[in-house]
């Protein structure tokens, strides 16, 4: 079976949470970039500051005598010497411990020189790809500092105002909680509550109130929501977020929180006048404290792009049996006061902490859904930048990519990602054991994967680009309500049936190998629910995933002295696995493209160039060093902790194991014998 690779202490590196297809991504894009590994590589923009040359600078210096043995003699006119290649082999070299067998511990092997000696960054983890990210966001913050211009997109112009009002702290504090005592008045609520103050209108009125100010209901939620094209309604319990003080308080929450904890009912989609009956149970008499929901309705959708019949139109009402027991809950006169206390605290503590600073820093401190995300990064502007491009990623990426993108680039990987598409069709084609019905069926839905690279061409149209986030207009004055009125622009404004493939992505590319994992295998080409394999390929299929699941489920995570959950990084497992493979095929034809011609005939010695320090390792060999190094990565244990509860990615160490345990080609590349570590004789094999 395969190796255990438990025997390992510090050196045992951390997960990556990105997306796994971004191995296809990446190492393809260093081989068109005339690299053999894939890294990630900085090029200097003209006029760049001096940050910029300190975060491409970082490992420019080789250290090869530790393995001064592997280099051999090599004709210096082959070597790359371009600042590229220099900078991408010392990060190589400074990340090896070349005294490790790589057939024994290839993450060693690769990542187990300097890794443990990085600086974990504020986003709790270290990596190659991380500094790739710090630099955009140095790039960004540039983008905010240099402020507004008169020739800039009116979208452009108000993320910067944003931003500037979100590092202006001596206003925020100025301001103090005025805007918020006088919005919590006009919901209908005291400044302060108490038991003895009373309350201007009652809990439903006061939602009704509350969802138009702030977008937000204690209790449940409604939303729109989007499938095949196709918008809707949903009726959801709101799963309770707040720590709260007081004894009737924390009484009354903890009642709730039970409500909310069972996520296994079923759903029902209703009629307005069903979810009526349904809310209002059968001793409920037309009183003031019942929600009559065709008035909370047309409150909410005033706002909203989102048109619905009240009297034809249905919701999907998730979890119908546990709605009506928190609505037995709020219909109940003896919970009046507890409701009322409830409401207004929810409401104070969803605009608290866009008023003082002081409340903003002890919401982060003291809110386990902040805490579980992890700390906000504790310099004011860089967490100021990530505010402003979450709410205007369109205005972000429209002025990075005026200044930044390279169109030649774009070119190059549409290029790749025809040629990753074409490799996954030779993958398809060469499973034996899916049957030829289930392979046309799979090449069918394969062929309905768009790709969508670079950029969509209304970005770099200033009045398209104004008019697509018409939406966010509203989000202006003080800090308080920019960032209420935001919250509603998102959530009810935004029409989700355009395209916003482009959003937060500067090179976006589809992932191939998810549409057919374990999960996406019963979704057809339509995107509908259907389970196209044949019985026979199903059974087949269900072994190899098997195979999988118990492969990366004997990988032993020492900082949690247990095992490796391979049915919960099952998908991202077969994802990384096959990402490789497809990568491998692109990469080969890469290489015959460049030593030969159209019928075949090899006319060239092969082009690439070595690396500096790394002409012992042949071109495969780096590839697969290239693999690994994307995924060396140094992370704090919180933030392993938080992504192990939740993640569906494997540690990043465990990522580079098991994929290239499996790949037949890594093992003849590294002459790794068989029955090694590294070359298990079962091999997991599932796309």
């Amino acid at each position: 079976m395969w190796g255990d690779f438990s025997d390992e202490s510090n050196e045992e590196k951390k997960r990556k949470t990105g997306s796994s297809r971004l191995i296809i991504l990446l190492v393809v894009l260093v081989i068109l970039m005339s690299t053999i590994f894939g890294l990630v590589m900085y090029s200097q923009v003209p006029g760049e500051s001096q940050k910029e040359n300190q975060i491409s600078d970082k490992s420019i210096k080789l250290s090869t005598p530790q393995f001064a043995h592997k280099i051999k003699e090599t004709n210096q006119a082959t070597v790359c010497m371009t600042d590229k290649c220099i900078i991408s082999a010392s990060r190589i070299i400074s990340s090896m411990n070349s005294s490790v067998d790589p057939c024994h511990d290839f993450y060693r092997f690769a990542c187990g020189g300097d890794i443990d000696s990085q600086q974990i960054s504020e986003r709790g983890s270290t990596s190659a790809m991380g500094e790739l990210e710090e630099l955009v966001e140095h790039r960004v913050r540039k983008i905010f500092d240099e402020g507004i211009s008169a020739s800039m997109p009116e979208t452009v112009k108000q993320a910067i105002d944003y931003y500037e009002k979100c590092i202006d702290e001596g206003t925020q504090n100025e301001n103090g909680t005025l805007s918020m005592f006088v919005l919590l008045e006009l919901m209908g609520l005291p400044r302060v509550k108490t038991n003895y103050s009373p309350q201007n209108k009652p809990w439903p009125e006061v939602l009704i109130q509350g969802d138009k100010i702030t977008g937000k209901t204690p209790f449940f939620s409604i939303e729109i929501e989007q499938k095949n094209g196709s918008s809707y309604l949903t009726f959801k319990r709101e799963m309770i977020k707040t720590k709260t003080g007081g004894k009737k308080l924390f009484n009354f929450y903890s009642s709730l929180v039970k409500i909310a904890a069972d996520y296994h009912d079923n759903e029902a989609w209703m009629l307005v006048d069903e979810l009526q009956k349904l809310t209002d149970g059968q001793n409920v008499t037309l009183n003031e404290t019942r929600l009559d929901w065709k008035k909370f309705l047309t409150s909410f959708l005033e706002d909203s792009f989102f048109k619905f019949d009240l009297e034809k139109d249905k919701i999907l009402v998730r979890s119908p049996s546990r709605a009506k027991e928190l609505f037995l809950m709020l219909n109940s006169k003896k919970n009046i006061n507890k409701i009322d206390l409830f409401t207004w605290f929810f409401y104070y503590y969803s605009m608290a902490p866009y008023t003082k600073t002081e409340f903003r820093d002890k919401y982060f401190e003291m809110d386990p859904i902040a805490r579980l995300n992890g700390p906000m990064p504790t310099d004011l502007k860089t967490r100021c930048t990530k505010l402003a491009c979450d709410l205007f990623p369109d205005a972000i990426n429209y002025e990075y990519l005026s200044r930044y993108f390279d169109e030649e680039r774009k070119q190059k990987t549409e290029r790749m990602v025809d040629d990753i598409h074409q490799a996954f069709i030779q993958l398809i084609t060469d499973l034996d054991w899916m049957d030829e019905q289930t392979k046309r069926l799979a090449l069918d839905k394969l062929d309905a994967v768009k790709p969508n690279i670079g950029y969509p061409e209304w970005l770099f149209n200033p009045a398209v680009l104004d008019e697509r986030n018409i939406f966010l207009k509203d989000v202006k004055e003080d800090w308080l309500n920019m960032n209420l009125k935001a919250y509603i622009a998102a959530t009810k404004k935004f029409d989700l049936s355009l395209n916003y493939a482009s959003l937060g992505a500067i090179i976006g590319h589809k992932q191939f190998m998810n549409c057919f994992d374990n999960i996406d295998q019963t979704i057809d080409k339509n995107g509908e629910q259907k389970n196209w394999f044949s019985n026979e390929t199903m059974g087949k299929f269900d072994e190899h995933v098997q195979c999988m699941i118990d492969q990366y489920s004997q990988f032993h995570l020492l900082e949690f002295g247990a095992n490796l959950n391979g049915a919960q990084t099952i998908g991202e497992n077969m994802a990384d696995n096959g990402g490789l493979r497809e990568a491998l095929i692109v990469y080969d034809w890469f290489k015959n493209r460049q030593t030969h011609i159209d019928d075949g005939t090899e006319i060239l010695p092969d082009p690439e160039p070595y690396l500096p320090g790394l002409t012992g390792y042949s071109h495969k060999q780096l590839f697969f060093l290239g693999f690994a190094n994307m995924w060396c990565q140094n992370e704090s244990l919180f933030s392993l902790f938080s992504l192990r509860l939740k993640d569906k990615h494997s540690p990043s160490r465990n990522r580079v194991l098991g994929t290239l345990a499996n790949n037949k080609e890594f093992a003849e590349a590294w002459k790794c014998p068989v029955g090694s570590k590294m070359n298990p004789v079962d091999k997991c094999i599932a796309c």
